[in-house]
């Protein structure tokens, strides 16, 4: 097992130019990312993996920002200004006046919310 382990290291830092190719040895890759890369792709994050079956460099996606209500930047989902992420999806949200997160993620109120307060 140590061995499979230092293999792989030796593969991954010969950087992305390099595949292993055991199963399909003739498989062209096209290695267009670092292995712990991470990106945005239009409102998703990605990061980059060793695809096993072709040991091909890829991306994948990692989480959709836009079913959290909030913007890919940098790799990460960020919430819009003056909302919060609450548990248990991080969906921002807007504590002063979210009756389900109501001043604080997971208070919620009975009526409705308003300056963060709940109201009959």
């Amino acid at each position: 097992m140590r061995r499979a382990g230092v293999l792989l290291f030796a593969m991954l830092s010969l950087g992305s130019a390099s595949c292993m190719r055991v199963l399909f040895p003739d498989y062209e890759c096209d290695d267009e990312c670092f292995p712990g890369a991470t990106q945005c792709i239009g409102n998703s994050t990605q990061f980059c993996i060793l695809e096993p079956f072709f040991g091909c460099l890829v991306w994948v996606e990692d989480e959709n920002c836009d079913g959290r209500a909030a913007t890919c930047v940098e790799a990460e989902c960020v919430c819009p200004v003056g909302t919060v992420p609450c548990p248990p999806h991080r969906v921002c949200t807007f504590l002063d006046s979210d009756p389900l997160n109501c001043g604080a993620c997971s208070l919620a109120c009975s009526g409705a919310c308003a300056d963060g307060q709940c109201v009959p």
